[in-house]
């Protein structure tokens, strides 16, 4: 072969495997719908969504559900959660920015939750939306923890919060399937 042809073939090789690089590292990892095989429909007129064979769920109160892995809903045992907490009118707090800081205030960033990003304006099924990344520092008895607040509102207006949470060690591992949970919830009313 010919210097050239041999620098020519090199640059070609080289390039297919850059390519081939750049489309490994930057792919969108697939949302794993197909693992959400549960459906949550106990709420009627308020809201819908899917989730994992070995998931639950409870409701410690009305209008608040959680959802994750069993031994994190049963035992207790530090783990992803996905929660929905249906609240008031959007009328009692004037803003959906309003509502996100009140909730703020009076949950996470009061038990040691710190917010690590800017609010982004979005929409959550067509309507207006507000979405916050939290984290929480390892302590005594619990794992470091992150965390990302959405809020929106239903049809008839109630303001709906939906938290994804799980240790920091695992986010990444739990970060798709939450995702496809919270794409999945309907909201009704």
């Amino acid at each position: 072969m010919k210097p050239n042809l041999r620098f020519l073939s090199f640059a070609v090789a080289l390039v297919v495997i850059l390519i081939a690089a750049l489309i490994f590292f930057t792919r969108t990892p697939a949302i794993p719908e197909d693992r959400l095989t549960r459906v949550f429909d106990d709420s009627p007129t308020g809201f819908t969504f899917r989730y994992p064979d070995d998931w639950d769920y409870t409701i410690p109160a009305p209008g608040l559900l959680i959802a994750g892995l069993a031994q994190t809903i049963q035992q207790g045992e530090a783990g992803p959660t996905f929660t929905v907490q249906r609240a008031n009118p959007l009328s009692i707090y004037e803003t959906l920015d309003a509502a996100l800081s009140q909730y703020l205030r009076r949950g996470p960033l009061s038990e040691d939750w710190q917010q690590t990003g800017e609010i982004t304006a979005g929409t959550f099924q067509e309507r207006e939306s507000l979405t916050v990344a939290i984290e929480r520092p390892e302590d005594e008895t619990n794992p470091a923890q992150r965390g990302e607040i959405l809020v929106t509102t239903a049809e008839n207006t109630l303001v709906y919060f939906i938290v994804l949470t799980a240790p920091t060690s695992v986010w990444e591992t739990f970060e798709p399937i939450l995702r496809a949970m919270r794409s999945s919830v309907m909201l009704l009313e």
